[in-house]
C-alpha cells in the first residue's frame, strides 16, 4: 500500500541521525525474473519506478534531506531510493 510505505519512508528516516543514509531498493517493473517469482515463489511484488519510488520520500520536509537520489542496480532489475539526512 502506497501510503503505509510513505509513511514507513518517513519514519525511519525520522529515526536517523544526522548524515544518516536510508536507502530503500525495490524490483521495477522490467525486472526479467517477475514470472518466476510470481509463478514459482507465490511471490507477487508491487513493482516501482523512478517516479514511484520518488514518491516515498514525499512526506519527508525537504529541509530535513541533505540529498535523494535514484540509482539501479546494474541489470535494472532493482532500483533504490537514497536518502541522506542533514
Amino acid at each position: 500500500n502506497e501510503s503505509i510505505a510513505r509513511l514507513v519512508t518517513r519514519k525511519v528516516f525520522g529515526m536517523l541521525r544526522t548524515t544518516g543514509r536510508l536507502l530503500i531498493g525495490n524490483f521495477t517493473p522490467s525486472a526479467k525474473d517477475v514470472g518466476y517469482m510470481e509463478v514459482y515463489m507465490g511471490w507477487y511484488l508491487l513493482y516501482r519506478d523512478d517516479r514511484d519510488i520518488r514518491h516515498l520520500a514525499r512526506p519527508i520536509p525537504i529541509s530535513e534531506m541533505a540529498d535523494i537520489e535514484i540509482v539501479r542496480d546494474s541489470t535494472g532489475a532493482v532500483i533504490y531510493l537514497d536518502l541522506r539526512r542533514k
